[in-house]
C-alpha cells in the first residue's frame, strides 16, 4: 500500500467514537484521506461511488441522514452486516475493519430474535470477506487502541 494513495472511509455515525478512530488513524497510517459516512445510506452511497483503500466500519449506526431520533428514519442494530453484504455480493476489493461499541447484538428481522455475540459476527463477515476481513475490534475495551493500531500496521506495510 505505501506507494498507492490511501483513501480510507469511516463509517460511523457517533461524533466522539469517530473522533477517537481519527486520532489514531492519522497517527498510525497518516492516510492521504479520510472520510467519514455519517449513516448507512452514506456509506452505501461512497462505496458504490468512489474508489477505497480502506473501510472502517461501525456495525450498529443511523440508516439515515436525519439520525436515530426521527423515528421514520431509524437506527439498525447491524447495518454494517448489510453494507458487509453489499460488498460481497459486488466483489469489490476493499479491505474492511469492523470497529464496533457492542459485545452483543439483537436483530429480529435477521437472525429470528437471537442474540449474535462478537465472535459470531466476526466469523459471519469473515466468510463473506474472506482475506478482506482484517478484523473487528471491541471499542471501549482498554485495548481497542493497540488492537487498532496493530490491525491498522499490518495493513499499512502490505
Amino acid at each position: 500500500m505505501s506507494s498507492q494513495i490511501r483513501r480510507v472511509l469511516v463509517a460511523e455515525d457517533v461524533d466522539g467514537k469517530f473522533a477517537d478512530l481519527i486520532n489514531v488513524i492519522s497517527d498510525t497510517i497518516s492516510p492521504d484521506e479520510c472520510v467519514r459516512a455519517r449513516n448507512l445510506n452514506d456509506a452505501e452511497d461512497l462505496l458504490m461511488n468512489e474508489v477505497w483503500s480502506l473501510l472502517i466500519l461501525d456495525l450498529s449506526m443511523d440508516i439515515s441522514a436525519s439520525g436515530s431520533m426521527d423515528l421514520g428514519s431509524g437506527h439498525a442494530t447491524l447495518a454494517g452486516i448489510d453494507v458487509v453484504e453489499r460488498i460481497s455480493l459486488l466483489k469489490m476489493n476493499v479491505p474492511v475493519l469492523i470497529v464496533t461499541g457492542f459485545d452483543s447484538f439483537q436483530d429480529p428481522d435477521r437472525f429470528d430474535n437471537d442474540i449474535m455475540y462478537i465472535d459470531d459476527v466476526d466469523k459471519l463477515i469473515g466468510g463473506l470477506l474472506g482475506n478482506y476481513h482484517l478484523g473487528i475490534i471491541r471499542y471501549g475495551r482498554d485495548d481497542w487502541r493497540e488492537e487498532l493500531i496493530n490491525i491498522l500496521s499490518v495493513w499499512g506495510v502490505t
